[in-house]
């Protein structure tokens, strides 16, 4: 009679649905930690971007008499049809061919400056709202990043001591706190007024430290949403930090863009 020899090595059912409950919960741990860590990756990457733009903003500000790029083109040549859009595209790539009103990259004031295209592009770009744009801002639009030139509505003369070009066009010397003055800073986390296309109401949406990125929340519900407004943001004097403008513009959405310690959008009218 023959001896069985080995060991055996079958799992029963129960034994496999427990590994597999394992593995879950070990991915349930994982994932935010990795979702933290890529978040933060990206914030990286944004203020490198920024900094790098910095860098040519100031070369284009030396080359240019001390002044800051226009904000469009009617600023320095009202002959130039169709008026184009300096200050929300001053780098980047092409953009779509039906946006008319956006200046070729080749075009763009920062382009002889800062020639990567890769470096307007934020990495957590998903665009904004579903049913406005279905790929990244940048891929549309060619830039995701925009120049603090020109204050939302309800922002007026009776604010800011120019609300329509704020810092586009003025000399180095105009910016009351250049340490605090906002030059640059993402396109989301960013109260706006929306036209016929966005229902003519105040809107802001999120790229970082959003649960979904990319959402659009009008002003009527944003006190009560739970998403942060985070954005990577550069300064007139050069430095760049990462900003939460979740509780400014929650306290206020229809003037979202007022003071703190940390950053300044506007000069204030005297």
């Amino acid at each position: 009679m023959k001896r069985k020899s080995g060991l055996h090595c079958g799992f029963t059912l129960i034994e496999l649905l427990v590994v597999i409950a394992i593995i879950a919960i070990l991915a349930s741990l994982l994932l935010p930690a990795l979702a933290k860590a890529k978040q933060k990756a990206q914030m990286v990457k944004c203020l490198s971007n920024l900094h790098q733009i910095g860098i040519g903003l100031v070369l284009y500000v030396d080359d240019h008499q001390q002044t800051f790029p226009p904000s469009w083109s009617e600023q320095f040549d009202p002959r130039i049809t169709p008026d184009q859009d300096y200050g929300d595209f001053l780098g980047g790539i092409d953009a779509l061919p039906h946006y008319a009103e956006i200046p070729p990259a080749s075009y763009r004031l920062l382009a002889r400056y800062v020639p990567a295209g890769e470096a307007f592009r934020c990495p957590a770009d998903p665009g904004f709202g579903p049913e406005h744009w279905t790929t990244h801002i940048y891929a549309s639009l060619g830039c995701s990043y925009g120049f603090n030139a020109g204050l939302p509505y309800p922002y007026d003369a009776d604010v800011a001591e120019d609300p329509v070009w704020n810092l586009a066009m003025k000399r180095l010397s105009w910016p009351p706190d250049p340490a605090r003055f906002i030059a640059m800073h993402e396109k989301a986390a960013y109260p706006f007024y929306g036209g016929d296309m966005f229902g003519h109401k105040m809107f802001v949406f999120g790229w970082h430290g959003a649960s979904n990125p990319g959402y659009i929340v009008d002003a009527n519900t944003l006190p009560s949403d739970r998403n942060q407004l985070v954005a990577p943001t550069l300064f007139v004097d050069g430095h760049c930090q990462q900003c939460d403008f979740t509780a400014t513009i929650k306290k206020n959405p229809m003037h979202g863009l007022e003071p703190t310690k940390d950053w300044v959008w506007y000069k204030p009218l005297q």
